[in-house]
């Protein structure tokens, strides 16, 4: 008995040794002239190769399909096989007579509406003399669904019933659809869910839909999109849209609210460095209320201490949808104080034209004073001036979510001009010297966003700022440097009257809007000597280079990154840390 046991193990050891030895068997084609190999071995690729028939037949019939969805209805493969010590298949070899590429004919489409024929038509001439494959078909289809969807025809059906060979012209077909439309259907209710703090109508402005509208699939598609621009909300997913009891059509949005209005502030002593000086106060306070009381309405309050001969001071409104039309505005107020050298006030007032639900069309005013201070010691800083800008721009945004981007771009470019008056000082006019002057201002700001992998996203940015005029003082060079664009340099460390900077970040998501990244900045700053206006002449190309991590928090979207500029070690790098404002 023992004896039988043992030999029954030895010769089960022995065959499953004889199954792992053997080799893993291959496939050569022949014939094959529309796919080359490696399409074939990439479309056979997934078959398991453990049982050698199996697969054998799995991989005749994944290729033959292949071949028939591309339009090859007369395809034939014979096979052969090669084996090793004539017992271990090792080789299939796989014979393909293609035949020719069969066309589609006409295309036969009962149940259509004869209000939608016209569109219909149009489709249906794009595929008849096409070349016949299952993917060209089935956008076909997707594209008649979508025309009835759009229509108002939310629960339609596309049936293909036959596809005929032409008995009458070789190598042609006839393709028999039936269109079942379903009633058409109205979206008769909206019921918003989630929203506590944001009103009702404010949702609805935005989505632009109103109770009794024809049901749109492209319009319901598009109200996430909408919705994610606003900023109140995490990511909104598609609404539902379903039939009540009463059988009225009813649209569904369901959003979570973000905390929006926030404080937030910071406040430091610097004590004195001699018994002769005072300490002082440093800090940064900021109140940002982007939803006030659920209207949409927003409002930004900033005040920051510098140093102790700096600060600025900012308030912003925004106004979405005046008076109900399709308009965005705001205005503005903002103060500087720089140094001891002269406090710039600056009021703006801007509309902003939605042209479609990614294009936008800007307009900007502003006026701005510049008063430079008065010193014991009288010396030349900046002219006592004032300047009036009309700006006009483009923005184009098709971004997927504002906040974090998986796909889609941002451009916006404007171009201004000034008309700056000097009104003193008097001991520093010239009876030759104009007392007016033109200036030309041009920005770009564009960034891209591509998903390589999933939960991956790469970043390129590239932005530019140029200014020319009769008489360009420092008040009016561009600054640059630092969190929002180049960093691994202090804030603002550059200005000059030509500024470029490009960003690159590879980000990996770690939630829907947070995401750790690597980044490779670098940025070129240009400005011409002027002995008369005291600006020294710089030309320079910088680069920094680090990794961070944006977080949305309950205070606002952290960013915090470690950045190193280009020849410092890493105990040299710079942290930047700073919410970000969205207002």
């Amino acid at each position: 008995m023992y004896r039988g046991l043992i030999s029954t193990s030895l010769f089960l050891i022995s065959f499953h040794l004889l199954i792992l030895s053997q080799p893993k068997p291959r496939v050569d084609f022949s014939g094959n002239y529309f796919f080359d190999k490696n399409e074939l071995l990439s479309a056979t690729s997934a078959i398991p190769a453990d049982n050698f028939i199996k697969w054998a037949d799995s991989l005749t019939s994944v290729v033959a399909r292949l071949y028939f969805d591309n339009g090859f209805l007369d395809c034939d493969l014979t096979r052969e096989t090669e084996f090793l010590n004539d017992t271990i298949p090792v080789l299939l070899k796989l014979n393909i007579k293609e035949g020719d590429r069969y066309s589609i004919k006409v295309v036969n489409i009962a149940g259509d509406d004869s209000s939608f024929s016209g569109s219909t038509g149009e489709l249906t001439r794009k595929l008849e003399g096409s070349d016949f494959s299952s993917l060209s078909l089935q956008k076909y289809i997707a594209e008649l669904i979508e025309l009835y969807e759009n229509s108002g025809h939310p629960f339609i059906k596309v049936v293909v019933e036959s596809v005929v060979r032409d008995t009458s012209e070789e190598q042609s077909l006839f393709v028999n659809i039936r269109i079942e439309k379903g009633a058409p259907y109205n979206i008769d209710r909206i019921v918003i869910k989630g929203n506590e703090n944001t009103a009702d109508y404010v949702i609805i402005r935005e989505i632009d839909l109103v109770p009794g509208e024809k049901f749109s699939e492209q319009k319901i598609n598009s109200i996430p999109l909408k919705l994610n621009r606003l900023r109140f909300f995490d990511p909104v997913q598609i609404p539902d849209y379903y039939l009540d009891s009463r059988g009225q059509g009813v649209l569904e949005i369901k959003v979570v609210e973000r905390k929006v209005n926030n404080f937030d502030g910071i406040v430091g002593f610097i004590p004195p460095s001699n018994d002769e000086e005072k300490g002082y106060f440093t800090g940064l306070v900021t109140v940002s209320i982007k939803n006030l009381f659920g209207t949409g309405r927003g409002t930004l309050l900033r005040w920051q201490k510098i140093d102790r001969l700096s600060n600025e001071l900012e308030f912003n409104y925004y106004e979405p949808r005046v008076f109900g039309f399709r308009l965005n505005a705001g205005g503005g107020f903002f103060q500087k104080k720089q140094d001891s050298i002269y406090i710039q006030n600056k009021v703006d007032l801007f509309a902003e034209f939605p042209a479609t639900d990614e294009i936008f069309f800007l307009l900007q005013f502003s006026r701005e004073s510049l008063i430079p201070s008065i010193l014991e010691v009288p010396i030349f800083t900046v002219y006592n001036s004032d300047q009036n800008t009309f700006s006009a721009g483009l923005k184009i945004d098709t971004r997927d979510d504002p906040l974090s981007p998986t796909k889609g771009s941002f451009f916006q470019t404007t171009f201004g001009s000034s008309q700056k008056g000097i009104n003193g000082p008097a001991e520093y006019l010239t009876p030759e010297m104009p007392r007016e002057y033109f200036i030309k201002r041009i920005t770009l700001n564009l960034n891209l966003f591509y998903s390589l992998f999933p939960r991956q996203v790469a970043m390129l940015g590239i932005n530019g700022k140029h200014i020319e005029g009769g008489l360009v003082e420092v008040s009016d060079l561009y600054k640059f440097g630092g969190t929002r664009s180049l960093r691994g340099y202090r804030e603002n460390q550059f200005f000059g009257s030509v500024i470029g900077w490009s960003n690159f970040e590879y980000r990996f998501l770690l939630t829907r809007r947070s995401f750790a990244f690597l980044f490779y900045d670098l940025g070129f700053y240009k400005r011409d000597r002027n002995d008369k206006l005291k600006i020294t002449g710089a030309e320079e190309a910088k680069s920094g280079y680090g990794f961070g991590l944006n977080l949305e928090t309950g205070v606002g979207v952290l960013n915090v990154s470690y950045a190193l500029a280009k020849g410092e070690t890493f105990n040299q790098g710079k942290i930047h840390f700073g919410i970000i404002n969205d207002f």
